[in-house]
């Protein structure tokens, strides 16, 4: 499910972007689907009538050549599929916008066909031989700096917000969560489905130097930022996270091309009553352990200085905010 893409919700049916998975195949595998979802895939006929049967449902086709990106849409809610006894006939509504060559080759009703059955149409032809057109992307938020996230045993949630399908020959590892499993947290949550198993809920990202770090406690305490982009997930949020269960910690870097992490068997952080002190466990990983240095200290920024130093205010002097202690061993929070 891409949950970002033109308001999210949209069930990936198709993706191509490797050429690792051949497509050309016989009627029976198209009936069941093949490939994984991690890398490129076909869902299923079957599965994809039994979808579509269910209600209403729009398409969206996503493709990328030489840099340029188009899309084709169908509206209406009538994209559907029949069932194997009419050859998966296809339904689908008023093209809206995007790729001239699928606007014309790809209207109407036609049926399903592959090698072993009916020769293919121009439309059905177009959309079997991507891998002619297209180059190869990867479609993901991408975390070229760092990133800060906890987990636990994380359930990925098993429906989307809206009827929809796409064909997507992208990939991507970031899903949003729309959460009310955690109680004072009113905050979609980003989950990384992908790194090291997955489940990871990211509380930090940074990546372009965009948003500005140096900021005040109310800021630290709600959160700020985007999560399509550099954020904070907000220490309030954080506690009200880390307080329901147990959870660990992984940090990913990358500098100049090269990549560390480092990662802690257990993590939570206290309240606001007791200045968000943090807690961390055992350290492994290649990054070097940082954090621990500053384990059971409180949270400081510059307006609320928590850092056990009697001589300088070490968010002011490291311009950032963090769990300083006289002052600091990491500050992923300091200066861009």
């Amino acid at each position: 499910c891409d949950t970002v893409t033109d308001g999210g919700g949209w069930i990936v049916i198709q993706r191509r972007s490797t050429g690792d998975v051949d497509f050309y195949r016989n009627w029976a595998s198209y009936k069941a689907g093949f490939g994984t979802l991690d890398n490129d895939f076909w869902l299923g006929n079957d599965n994809i009538h039994t979808i579509t049967s269910t209600g209403k449902y729009e398409l969206r086709v996503d493709l990328k050549y030489k840099g340029k990106s188009k899309i084709a849409r169908y509206g209406n809610n009538k994209f559907i599929i029949e069932n194997e006894d009419d050859k998966y006939k296809l339904h689908v509504g008023t093209y809206k916008n995007g790729f001239a060559g699928l606007q014309k080759n790809f209207t109407g009703s036609k049926r399903f066909a592959i090698y072993s059955d009916d020769p293919c149409s121009n439309s059905l032809e177009l959309l079997n031989k991507l891998d002619d057109r297209l180059e190869s992307m990867e479609y993901k938020i991408d975390f070229s700096h760092n990133e800060f996230a906890l987990r636990r045993n994380f359930v990925l949630p098993q429906k989307c917000k809206k009827n929809a399908f796409i064909l997507y020959p992208f990939l991507t590892q970031y899903i949003v969560i729309y959460n009310n499993e955690y109680p004072g947290v009113d905050t979609p949550l980003l989950c990384d489905t992908v790194t090291d198993g997955g489940g990871w809920i990211v509380i930090q990202r940074r990546s372009t130097g965009d948003v500005d770090f140096y900021r005040n406690w109310a800021s630290y305490k709600v959160g700020f930022g985007t999560l399509d982009k550099e954020f904070w997930l907000g220490n309030d949020n954080i506690h009200a996270i880390t307080s329901t269960g147990k959870y660990e910690l992984r940090v990913d870097l990358k500098y100049n091309g090269q990549s560390k992490f480092a990662r802690y068997d257990m993590f939570v952080i206290d309240s606001e009553d007791d200045n968000y002190k943090l807690h961390v466990g055992s350290y492994s990983g290649t990054a070097g352990d940082s954090l621990n240095y500053h384990n059971s200290y409180p949270f400081s920024t510059f307006d609320k200085d928590n850092d056990g130093s009697t001589v300088v205010n070490c968010a002011n002097l490291r311009t950032g905010a963090w769990w300083y202690r006289f002052c600091n061993h990491s500050n992923l929070n300091g200066k861009w």
